[in-house]
């Protein structure tokens, strides 16, 4: 998560979750803001990522 941090340079309110392990045994990460307004709230995906923790890259997910 510390490199999605670094890489993104994402502000401290932003949400960075492992959404799930893709077929290959990577991490799918997303990224996103979550919205306050009046009649509620919703999620604003700033981008999905690929993390491939035995080679140590991330790439775009989607």
């Amino acid at each position: 998560m510390q490199q999605i941090d670094k890489s993104l340079r994402i502000k401290e309110e932003t949400k960075v979750v492992i959404d799930h392990l893709n077929d290959n045994g990577n991490y799918v990460i997303h990224v996103y803001d979550v919205v306050e307004r009046e009649k509620g709230s919703h999620t604003a995906t700033i981008g999905w990522y690929k993390v491939d923790v035995t080679k140590g890259t991330m790439e775009e997910y989607y």
